[in-house]
């Protein structure tokens, strides 16, 4: 049985990494349909997860695709709500947890077939609050509304950490629905052969 989590995991991790996740969508449902624990299995996603994303981190600051100080504000507080959805986690039954997942998992679904536009905030010369941050990307200006951020990171880092999968299938649509970041979202999440 342990070899076939093994072959499992490791379908899992190549499909995650041919379609740019981190796996957690797969990882966490495969462990427990093969009747591994709920807390169990998400807490081994997570680890999987930051395995996959410090090598794919390697690669992006390669290709000079890391603008470090957005992934600094950002995952500030989302490793702070990923910290408290983990100790959250043992407080929630297993039914309540695969409920969650089944909800989370259903979300992320729709943003992937069809996925938002973003909405570009015109850059003010002057911030109009300190909360306002000017920032450039793909050679556009944009405002990014840090109240907005800072909880919506809080609530995907909680919510996705409780369940074992990464936040990035919830986190990349929110940036442009919620936060108006500025990216071609079909032409950089979904493959080729999508549309």
């Amino acid at each position: 049985m342990k070899l076939i989590e093994d072959i499992t995991l490791l379908i899992a991790a190549f499909l995650a990494a041919l379609f740019g996740q981190g796996g957690g969508v797969l990882y966490t449902p495969l462990q427990v349909w093969n009747g591994i624990n709920f807390n169990t299995a998400a807490s081994t996603s997570l680890f999987l997860i930051l395995i996959t994303s410090f090598s794919s981190t390697i690669v992006f600051r390669k290709a000079h695709k890391v603008d470090w100080g957005l992934a600094l504000a950002m995952e500030v507080p989302t490793t702070s709500g990923a910290f408290l959805g983990g100790i959250l986690s043992h407080y929630v039954s297993a039914r309540t947890l695969g409920l969650l997942l089944s909800i989370l998992l259903g979300v992320a679904a729709w943003f992937m077939l069809f996925p938002p536009k973003s909405k570009i905030r015109p850059k003010n010369k002057k911030p109009v609050s300190r909360w306002i941050w000017l920032r450039s990307a793909n050679g556009k200006s944009y405002q990014l509304d840090l109240r907005l951020m800072i909880p919506i990171m809080l609530a995907v880092g909680a919510l996705t950490s409780m369940v074992g999968i990464g936040g990035g299938a919830l986190k990349v649509p929110l940036m442009a629905c919620c936060l108006a970041f500025p990216f071609p979202l079909r032409s950089v999440q979904a493959p080729s052969w999508w549309g």
